[in-house]
């Protein structure tokens, strides 16, 4: 199992058994560390569907999304998470009697989508390490605020040939399915 640091300079690494911790997130290469989640949407997911779920009729519509993703981002939702939005729902809301909506199904895997778009600051499908430290920051928030520490797995065919990280989008998903 090989190490990384967020430090592209870093010459040696340390040996296996002591990984390195930069920005208050660690990343080991290999196996995952958590299995992701077998009981549906994470903890975190049915709370924001609910803060969404404005009249509480167990679905959101697009102005729903919108303004809440707003909310959550305090503003910052970076425009191409925001254009995906309506890209998103469009393809996935389901029309009935009273509009266009998702349902929590659905919106387990809308969630997770938007989070990483907005994630992979620079667009390019995969989420490089500054952009992973920041979404696993997003993910595994503590009750005081404050940023934690957090252990990460990925494959090693993670690492490009010129040595930079790009986690690929399965990557994110498992890993916003073992947030609890």
């Amino acid at each position: 199992m090989g190490c990384a640091s967020s430090s592209a300079a870093a010459a040696t690494q340390p040996p296996a058994s002591e990984p390195t911790s930069s920005a208050q997130v660690t990343l080991v290469t290999g196996e995952i560390v958590q299995k992701p989640s077998e009981k549906g949407m994470p903890r975190r997911t049915k709370a924001f569907f609910a803060k969404l779920d404005k009249d509480k009729d167990n679905r959101v519509t697009l102005t729903e999304l919108q303004s809440g993703f707003e909310k959550e981002f305090k503003g910052q939702l970076r425009p191409h998470a925001k254009d995906a939005i309506v890209e998103l729902f469009e393809a996935h809301a389901k029309e009935d009697a009273v509009g266009k909506s998702l349902k929590p199904g659905s919106f387990n895997r809308f969630y997770a989508e938007i989070l990483f778009r907005h994630f992979d600051a620079n667009n390019n499908g995969t989420l490089q390490l500054e952009e992973a430290q920041e979404a696993l920051k997003f993910l595994y928030p503590t009750k005081d605020g404050a940023k934690p520490d957090v252990n990460v797995a990925f494959p090693d065919s993670a690492k490009t040939e010129s040595g930079e990280f790009a986690l690929p989008k399965g990557w994110f998903f498992m890993t916003y399915q073992a947030v609890e």
